[in-house]
């Protein structure tokens, strides 16, 4: 009797917390089927020695664990997976995807709306986000192919821009060679010119007149002497009485080492700016709030994934807010520089012309198959769509009114209402 009393408090207890996590702490039947897997071990091992059947059979506390790990794992299967949740957050179409790079562009006025004149640090930032967006959406390169674009090897100022990427330069070792201006509308043609022209230039002119002396970089890094000699002599006094209490090993004591290492490499950071002046990104790093240890190095994956994150749902959470249709009650997006990818080979297989399709995925720098295979967010009724007929020898295959019937079906509520306003 107590056994049985055991086993049931036991499985409550398990149960209780199982719902606490998944109600309270929002946690998944994932989390669960694992949080209830270690209790299940612990009874097998608690009771091997007494069980005479084969995986514990005659263990009711073991059964009803077990039992209970299969419902969760039930649940689990049929719970939509949260890698899915965050793919439809990432999803755009090609009309919104545009709609936040005109708002980017918005963004590099040189005024705000109070008419207060904006820094000339805030308005390259804007510059340079408005037209890394600008290649995403309309020539999907991989974010590695963007970072690393130098003027006069894999960008030429010729015809309109030609992009050059030789096998070294992109993750397939294929050569590509294709014309800007074939893909960027004109505007972004001429703002690609003017960052190149002035808003880049300045920008490193000002970085090389800051590295003269010790006291300009400091301040072009916003750390005057005072203020870095007070903190890097008030660093280490801290970390010698946290190096008593607790260890060097301690999470602080290795917060602090660091953050004294990144403080005494600023000074010396300037040192190195002649030599990365030399190098032709068309996009660098323009340091951060204070530091500017990074500023004039090609763009990291970390810098360019939080960049482009943060662009995307800044736009579309404010053009929401605004009332744009594309975005009013649509919740912001969180397209990372890959994602683009996605979004753009599905767009193409939507409204794309079949023939430009192998000339399109030269150009971005994969295949055909694995467009369909990896990026193609179409859904499963899009893809069928033109099976209609199939049968019928004699039917225009390009039938008009059945491809825009079928197009219509896929649109979603939000979507006929823009269209029904864009008709009226």
């Amino acid at each position: 009797m107590t056994a049985y009393y055991f086993s049931n408090s036991l499985l409550g207890l398990i149960k209780e917390f199982v719902a606490w996590g998944i109600n309270r702490r929002g946690n998944s039947y994932g989390w669960a089927t694992t949080i209830v897997k270690a209790p299940l071990a612990l009874a097998k091992w608690k009771y091997a020695a007494q069980s005479k059947r084969s995986l514990y059979r005659d263990v009711d506390l073991i059964e009803q664990i077990r039992a209970y790990l299969n419902s969760l794992n039930r649940k689990y299967s049929k719970q939509p997976s949260p890698m899915e949740d965050k793919k439809e957050l990432k999803l755009m179409s090609f009309d919104q995807a545009v709609a936040i790079v005109e708002y980017h562009r918005s963004c590099c006025a040189p005024y705000r709306n109070n008419h207060c004149r904006r820094s000339q640090m805030a308005i390259t930032r804007a510059w340079q986000r408005y037209l890394i967006i600008a290649f995403l959406t309309y020539c999907p390169l991989r974010q590695r192919e963007i970072r690393e674009l130098e003027l006069g090897r894999t960008l030429i100022r010729e015809e309109g821009y030609r992009v050059r990427l030789r096998p070294d330069d992109n993750k397939t070792g294929d050569d590509r060679d294709f014309r800007l201006v074939d893909v960027f509308p004109t505007p972004v043609i001429t703002d690609l010119d003017y960052w190149l022209d002035h808003y880049r230039p300045n920008f490193l002119h000002q970085v090389e007149t800051a590295s003269e002396s010790v006291e300009s970089w400091l301040k072009f890094a916003h750390y005057p002497p005072d203020l870095l000699a007070s903190k890097m002599q008030d660093i280490p006094q801290q970390m010698e009485s946290i190096a008593i209490a607790n260890g060097q090993s301690s999470r602080e004591f290795v917060r602090l080492e660091r953050k004294l290492k990144k403080l005494q490499a600023i000074p010396e950071s300037r040192l190195q700016i002649p030599e990365r002046l030399k190098q032709q990104f068309v996009f660098l790093s323009l340091g951060g709030t204070t530091g500017k240890d990074s500023v004039g190095l090609p763009l990291g994956p970390g810098n360019l994934t939080s960049l482009v994150k943060t662009a995307a749902f800044n736009a579309s959470a404010n053009l929401g807010e605004m009332g744009h249709l594309l975005f009013e009650g649509l919740e912001p997006r969180q397209t990372n520089p890959h994602f683009y990818r996605n979004n753009g080979i599905t767009h193409e297989r939507r409204y794309g012309n079949p023939e430009k399709r192998a000339a399109f995925h030269k150009m971005i720098g994969n295949s055909i198959s694995e467009g369909d295979r990896t990026y193609n967010e179409m859904t499963a009724s899009e893809k069928t769509v033109q099976a209609a007929g199939w049968w019928d020898t004699q039917s225009d295959k390009t039938d008009t009114p059945r491809r825009l019937h079928g197009i219509l079906q896929q649109l979603s509520s939000q979507e006929k209402q823009l269209l029904k306003k864009l008709l009226e």
